[in-house]
């Protein structure tokens, strides 16, 4: 890992936004983008939200909150493509990929990163090959491939992170956006690397590792035995981690991995989380699909009425789908509010009636297909 590397990632870290908290959780606060505001006072308030019959126990913080008016639904962040188009600002901006399907996207600070090969089958379907597009839809080869990876990004970073075999054994790939630069460091894992579940955030990469999660120090390219242990005993093998917080799959809790403090735990076991690719919010999951977002830094949960299984992530912790007939749906998850726009799609997702046609497959950025 290179020293440029190193200065790269202090220098991302300046441009992130701070948002006000009085609570344990202050210094969580001033890792997450965020586009929403809430202002924070002094006292004890314990948040107990029941919504459509399940439980969401929150911890108590030393806070009241004032939380500013629900501004209208912003579609413009949500990304998503229909076959081999790649939709940006809401479906405004169409980026062909040059290839025969799209496997997934995954936002970055540049745009978002595009994984697409001879098929949409992330994984057992041969060659990955990866794309940047940008924010205003330009689009750049990034001349990799892989096979049978999982690969991480942070959106508030310009990195691609990759575990990989090498001749030396199991190693760490990141890839540096920004000018396409590469570098690699060995790891200490153990077992089949293929499909290895990676997150990352901040300076931080966390791998699946056994039962547990290896943690690796980005700057100083080190793997980092001590953090590791104590991130194992918190979340288990769970690499759903972003903005310093982390699901705990073993019973459906957010954890903020600083202070190990648990934000809230999930009691119904027909339940499950879902955390936002920048750490800001946390969506309670029944059946049905969203009943509930909860605001990290603040401690407020906001119902979600008009949502289903499908709604997945914008960069910055809202929600969205698109429908079989065209239609964005998008929910604010700070203020609870929905909208539903037709768009003017030359292909509707899921239109194609044959299995070897792909240019109807739907996929949404954000999307994770972590157990």
């Amino acid at each position: 890992m290179t020293d440029r590397l190193s200065d790269l990632i202090h220098r991302e870290a300046t441009d992130i936004a701070v948002p006000p908290a009085s609570t344990s959780v202050v210094a969580l606060g001033r890792r997450i983008r965020r586009h929403r505001r809430v202002a924070v006072a002094g006292g004890v308030v314990g948040v107990v939200a029941m919504l459509t019959g399940v439980g969401l126990v929150a911890s108590q913080h030393d806070d009241t909150r004032a939380i500013e008016p629900a501004t209208p639904v912003d579609v413009s962040r949500a990304v998503f493509s229909v076959g081999t188009t790649v939709y940006l600002d809401g479906g405004s901006v169409a980026a062909p990929i040059d290839d025969a399907a799209i496997k997934s996207l995954k936002y970055t600070s540049l745009g978002v990163v595009v994984q697409h090969g001879d098929n949409p089958y992330r994984f057992g379907g041969g060659a990955q090959r990866y794309s940047l597009v940008t924010w205003d839809g330009r689009v750049r080869d990034l001349g990799l491939s892989t096979t049978d990876v999982e690969y991480a990004t942070d959106p508030g970073k310009p990195l691609l992170a990759y575990v990989e075999e090498t001749p030396q054994g199991p190693g760490l790939a990141v890839v540096d956006l920004a000018d396409g630069s590469g570098s690699s460091m060995s790891l200490d894992l153990d077992g089949d690397l293929r499909f290895r579940a990676i997150a990352l955030d901040g300076e931080n990469a966390y791998i699946q590792d056994g039962e547990g999660v290896a943690v690796v120090d980005l700057p100083s390219a080190t793997q980092r035995s001590d953090i590791s242990a104590r991130i194992s005993d918190l979340v288990g093998d769970s690499t759903a981690i972003a903005g310093d917080v982390a699901i705990d799959y073993r019973d459906e809790s957010l954890v903020v991995l600083d202070s190990g403090e648990r934000l809230f735990e999930v009691p119904d076991p027909s339940a499950a989380l879902r955390l936002s690719p920048d750490g800001s919010t946390a969506l309670l999951l029944t059946a049905g699909g969203p009943t509930s977002a909860y605001d990290v830094a603040s401690g407020t949960s906001t119902p979600i009425t008009d949502a289903d299984a499908t709604f997945w992530w914008t960069a910055d912790g809202d929600i969205f789908t698109v429908t079989d007939d065209g239609t964005l749906r998008a929910c604010d998850t700070g203020s609870g509010e929905c909208v539903r726009e037709r768009l003017d799609l030359p292909v509707l997702p899921n239109s194609v009636q044959s299995d070897a046609d792909f240019d109807d497959v739907l996929n949404l950025a954000g999307q994770s297909y972590e157990s």
